[in-house]
């Protein structure tokens, strides 16, 4: 989940690529309940700030909330922390 490029390792940190990847999955885990039976879900926009560095071994935990709902048009926040501080 490190910042690496074509193999080779840039940063020893999680990656913006695995942070949006994770924002993604928290979102999906948090919309699930308003699907109905056979209904899927499509994003088509995200605003992501990755303000700092999560180091390896350190804890990442993103967590999505609903803040709107129009129809079926869901908006969420999403906010991503490592052990000290958001990330």
């Amino acid at each position: 989940m490190t910042a690496d490029f074509e193999g080779k390792r840039i940063h020893d940190v999680l990656s913006t690529f695995h942070l949006v990847y994770y924002a993604e999955l928290a979102v999906r885990k948090m919309i699930e309940p308003f699907l109905e039976d056979g209904e899927e879900a499509v994003g088509f926009e995200i605003n992501l700030k990755h303000l700092r560095p999560a180091k390896i071994g350190d804890r990442a935990e993103v967590t999505a909330t609903l803040i709107k709902k129009d129809g079926k048009k869901l908006v969420c926040e999403i906010e991503a922390v490592n052990s000290k501080e958001k990330i």
